[in-house]
């Protein structure tokens, strides 16, 4: 009994070690395809700049703004009025759709699709439709027959996974997405490649009780069209699941400039042109009639994204920085875990996630 007990703990043990090198090898993966994505943006600038155009704020639709600052070339201006953060020009969505064609799509779908069969995709997935689904349970308590629409769903994971985890609730579950990636999609959810103005126009009048925009409002060139478009699809008391980055986040305050991670900047142009913060969001979803049922950046990597971060040692700045991230690099795993959960409640954490209803 005592040998059974072993080769259990051994065998755990085992598994574990197998997962940590998954995820590590997937870790190297997704960093050569993000460097892979940066020197596309840098093409796709060179080729198409010249026809970019102006908009007014994304945000409260202001007219005027300022130059602050660049990101491989791609100008990063603040609005005069609600201080937020946004790229203009930008490229309009008939250049998005040759960016995500020509510029975007191959090496993105061949990490998706490399992560399906990891660890690191169950994780992610999964745990991202427990939460989904807590808060379905949360706010529509009653709900006995749902209708889930997602906006930006990729090959269909996260509704896939939302499937496997609701089980005593009744789903019509839709994804639609301006390009859904040539892999094995999953089968048993209904996957539409067109825009959110085409499918409304199609929809005659369809509405949903939850629809999900995850990743996407960052992206959007108007995002004024956009949530026109998704509130005329939502329920009366329906909800609004949305996750962005945070440009109110602790990496971001250091130092706004790209020297972290591609990903977790807020701006990462030609596809992340919106930078959202808990403030401007609030703005953001009192202009549309949207109730705020819940605002949090639970975010869980913001200290080992500064304990990787490579900077120079020059101005007062940069050493502040460093002084900074030695002192958390030699933080116990005990006063890291604090740490990030101060983050977490100070609002500054780089991932933003809100629960928007419709309650007009």
């Amino acid at each position: 009994m005592v040998l059974n007990i072993l080769l259990k703990v051994v065998s755990k043990h085992q598994i574990k070690g197998k997962q940590r090198g998954m995820d590590k090898q997937m870790n190297k993966e997704r960093s050569k395809t993000y460097i892979a994505l940066n020197e596309k943006s840098l093409l796709f600038y060179k080729n198409y700049n010249n026809e970019f155009s102006y908009v007014n704020c994304p945000f409260c639709s202001n007219k005027t703004s300022k130059d602050c600052y660049e990101i491989d070339n791609y100008k990063v201006v603040q609005c005069n009025s609600c201080l937020s953060y946004f790229i203009n020009p930008r490229p309009a969505p008939d250049l998005v759709d040759i960016y995500f064609k020509e510029y975007y799509q191959d090496p993105f779908c061949e990490l998706r699709s490399n992560e399906r069969e990891t660890y690191d995709f169950k994780k992610r997935y999964i745990g991202q439709a427990n939460s989904i689904c807590g808060y379905i349970k949360s706010f529509l308590p009653e709900a006995k027959k749902l209708s889930i629409l997602d906006i930006g769903c990729s090959c269909g994971y996260t509704l896939q996974c939302i499937k496997e985890v609701i089980k005593d609730v009744e789903c019509e579950l839709i994804g639609i997405d301006l390009h859904i990636p040539k892999t094995d999609n999953t089968t048993d959810v209904r996957l539409i490649e067109t825009s959110i103005e085409n499918y409304l126009q199609a929809s005659d009048g369809q509405k949903f009780d939850v629809i999900l925009v995850i990743g996407v409002l960052e992206a959007m060139f108007d995002c004024c069209v956009f949530m026109k478009c998704v509130k005329k699809m939502l329920t009366k008391n329906g909800l609004i699941y949305i996750t962005t980055p945070n440009i109110n986040s602790i990496p971001m305050i250091l130092n706004p400039n790209k020297f972290y991670s591609i990903r977790a900047h807020s701006l990462n142009p030609p596809y992340g042109v919106n930078a959202f913060n808990p403030t401007n969001m609030t703005i953001f979803a009192r202009k549309y009639g949207l109730k705020i049922e819940k605002l949090s950046t639970p975010g869980k990597l913001d200290l080992e994204i500064l304990r990787k971060c490579k900077i120079g040692d020059n101005t007062a700045n940069e050493k502040l920085i460093n002084n900074f991230v030695n002192i958390i690099s030699k933080c116990s795993d005990k006063e890291s875990e604090l740490l990030q959960k101060l983050i977490n409640k100070l609002l500054i954490s780089s991932h933003m996630e809100v629960i928007l209803r419709n309650s007009g």
